[in-house]
């Protein structure tokens, strides 16, 4: 396999990068805040969310397929493919 699926290193770094984003605390269903205290498998968890669904053939491991989702909402879509909510993420704080 090479890449390890969702338990390797790569997956891992993919989680870092997503989290690491200006946005990577928003939900990209709802656009709530997701609250870092909640832990796997609290619903209002952080998960990595697949814009594009492994099963219609979304791309595991590429950062433009991926976005920060609550455990529900994310659980909630499935694999069907999925409008994201738009919003301006603020980078400097007036």
């Amino acid at each position: 396999m090479g890449n390890g699926g969702r338990t390797g290193h790569a997956y891992r770094q993919l989680i870092r990068l997503v989290k690491g984003r200006p946005d990577g605390w928003l939900c990209c269903r709802c656009r709530g805040a997701i609250d870092p205290g909640y832990r796997n498998p609290h619903p209002q968890s952080w998960s990595l969310d697949h814009l594009v669904p492994l099963a219609h053939g979304g791309p595991l491991l590429d950062p433009a397929n991926a976005a920060a989702a609550h455990l529900t909402c994310n659980s909630k879509h499935g694999n069907s493919i999925k409008t994201i909510k738009q919003t301006i993420i603020t980078t400097q704080v007036w």
